[in-house]
């Protein structure tokens, strides 16, 4: 595109260069015929070239700006499969419970003992069973609950991992080739703003917290605790949640504003190369779960 450009300003310059001196030869010097005739055969040959350098360059410009936003809707393809965890119990329960969990040398472990008070409060409000049954069908749960906790902390990091093994090289390489012939520097600026440096950003917060997640996976008692906590900066960053509060229920709402706000954009990159109106879409929720 950076080539087409210049071809364009290059044959552009000839042309005015040598309609000017067509003019000065024709009328302020007398006798120069043949410098008159060769000013307008440069004029003609670089007038042809310009206006061929200029479907060359729109051409450039089009395609130029259909393979970056390729290259930003792949990623975002890959940015949409990141999971989200959901912890009904609070957080900072969990986290202990799991952090607790790790030491061999525990006799007592209140962060359990706090954790299965919570939620044993719950069961009791929903399940109707009678004792002893109850206290057993308390404990397989608790067991449950926290083993389905890990297993889901896991598939969370995987699809991290995954965001954070995505190479951003088309992105970077096309974003190099825009240079436009008007408002270069606005242009390219705004497309930087609303979608490079948000994709940049990202993909560098994943890949410090991927680093974490692979060391988990690769040791032998990973700390489920810290790991938890990775996750749940990702997800106070990049998404957003909504508290709807029933007459007997509360439901937590989850909107990923980071990958709608991304669609968003590729939506206006989208518009521009089509030359079309652009009309962003309204945030829909992303999944919701009751507390």
């Amino acid at each position: 595109m950076k080539e087409k450009k210049w071809l364009v300003v290059i044959t552009f310059s000839i042309t005015l260069i040598s309609l000017a001196g067509a003019f000065y030869f024709n009328f302020i010097c007398k006798y120069m015929e043949f410098w008159m005739n060769l000013s307008f055969a440069l004029f003609g040959s670089a007038a042809l070239g310009f206006l061929m350098s200029l479907v060359e360059y729109f051409s450039a410009k089009r395609d130029t700006l259909e393979r970056y936003y390729r290259a930003a809707e792949n990623l975002y393809n890959i940015y949409s499969k990141a999971q989200y965890f959901v912890v009904h119990e609070p957080l900072e329960l969990v986290k202990a419970y799991f952090s607790e969990t790790r030491n061999i040398f525990n006799k007592s472990f209140p962060a359990k003992k706090a954790l299965f008070e919570y939620m044993n409060a719950e069961w009791k409000i929903a399940v109707d069973i009678p004792e002893p049954e109850y206290s057993q069908f308390a404990q397989q749960e608790f067991e449950r609950v926290t083993a389905s906790y890990r297993e889901k902390l896991i598939d969370t990091m995987e699809t991290y991992i995954l965001i954070a093994e995505q190479s951003k090289w088309e992105l970077e390489s096309t974003y190099g080739e825009l240079d436009f012939l008007v408002s270069n520097d606005s242009l390219r600026e705004e497309i930087y703003n609303r979608i490079h440096s948000t994709i940049q950003e990202y993909h560098k917060c994943i890949a410090e917290k991927a680093y974490h997640f692979r060391s988990f996976m690769q040791a032998e008692n990973g700390n489920v605790a810290a790991m938890i906590g990775f996750v749940d900066e990702i997800q106070q960053k990049y998404y957003k949640t909504d508290v709807i509060v029933g007459q007997d229920s509360k439901m937590i709402v989850v909107y990923r504003v980071f990958i709608d706000e991304l669609d968003n954009q590729l939506r206006w990159l989208l518009s521009r190369i089509n030359r079309e109106e652009y009309v962003p879409c309204k945030a829909e929720p992303y999944m919701g779960y009751n507390i």
